[in-house]
């Protein structure tokens, strides 16, 4: 048992629903994703793999994601945000906003590598 997954429990600041969502075999379908990527990077060494971000904001992952560095201490990001500021702005609004900010980079990502018809 990791660290991270022996720490969940006790994350605090994490909404209840949350909390479950990132239980729920996350942490087997991150593994089994991790492993995937491992194979193929492995086999195909100058593989790109452009289409991950489609994972990444998964309400699961995020959610783990967040309890895991939660559980773990984690330090301030690049942009200063503090788990306490976070917290007190509330996790699950923050996780949702997060998750359309990087779902509305993919999108633009997709249609800039689209050609334009007219």
């Amino acid at each position: 048992m990791g660290v991270c997954r022996a720490r969940l429990a006790a994350t605090t600041g994490l909404p209840e629903r949350l909390k479950a969502l990132a239980r729920r075999a996350t942490r087997e379908k991150i593994r089994t994703l991790q492993r995937a990527l491992y194979v193929k990077a492995k086999r195909e060494p100058t593989r790109r793999f452009h289409f991950l971000y489609d994972k990444v904001w998964r309400e699961d992952i995020l959610a783990h994601a967040y309890a895991c560095c939660r559980a773990n201490g984690g330090a301030p990001g690049v942009d200063g945000e503090t788990f306490s500021r976070i917290e007190a702005y509330g996790v699950e609004r923050w996780l949702d906003e997060l998750r359309e900010e990087v779902r509305g980079k993919i999108r633009w990502k997709q249609s800039e590598s689209r050609p334009a018809h007219c």
